[in-house]
């Protein structure tokens, strides 16, 4: 098993006024176990970041929840991979403000990110990572895709179609523990007011993970 975390995203494009209220949330799961990023939207299988620390902003938002536990991962080598999307909950009318019947997510932006270290060694690649966010929902057929070619592949892939552009400087931060090495490692964030990871650099395009 492993443990992951999304602990923020940076640079996301504001909601705008039609969307006033909108709240930034994230889920992720990994693709060979997580229907939720496929056409059946299934919820169980899927974590959910909605935690807001109160010292972020909608731009760059900081969750909370920190380190999930995902269990009974599969080992597939280089293929597979943790998906990951940010969205808007939204349920703000002019009238009433905030209504829960009218709640309703639109998805802002998705990445993924490599699990293991090699073709032949079972061990989940532990660090702190910036990923870069794609526009848009996330592909049904992204989950299957992953397993088959590997992370890298194809995002490479569906950049060269066409089917998935970057939006601009916005991105994730994400840590990846592997649970067989306990406390041994445990990576982490900056701190929530510093503005030095705001920005990734202009290689970013040149890559499919960056570490700090």
């Amino acid at each position: 098993g492993l443990k992951a975390a999304v602990d923020g995203a940076n640079n996301l494009p504001l909601p705008g006024r039609s969307k006033k209220g909108a709240i930034p949330i994230c889920f992720m799961g990994v693709s060979s176990q997580c229907n939720f990023f496929t056409a059946e939207r299934m919820t169980l299988d899927a974590h959910a970041n909605c935690a807001i620390a109160v010292e972020s902003s909608v731009k760059h938002p900081r969750w909370a929840e920190g380190y999930r536990s995902i269990q009974n991962v599969p080992f597939r080598g280089e293929t597979g991979g943790l998906i990951i999307q940010v969205a808007w909950l939204l349920g703000h009318t002019k009238e009433n403000g905030w209504q829960e019947k009218d709640a309703k997510i639109e998805s802002v932006g998705w990445t993924a990110v490599s699990l293991f270290t090699s073709e032949t060694q079972p061990y989940v690649i532990c660090g702190s990572f910036v990923v870069p966010l794609y526009k848009g929902e996330v592909p049904v057929d992204v989950s299957d895709k992953l397993d088959l070619h590997g992370v890298e592949k194809t995002l490479k892939k569906m950049e060269e179609d066409g089917r998935a552009k970057l939006m601009g400087d916005a991105s994730v931060m994400v840590r990846l523990v592997d649970l067989q090495r306990g406390a041994t490692a445990n990576p982490t964030m900056p701190p929530l007011g510093d503005d030095s990871n705001l920005n990734l650099p202009k290689e970013w395009s040149e890559k499919m993970v960056a570490t700090w």
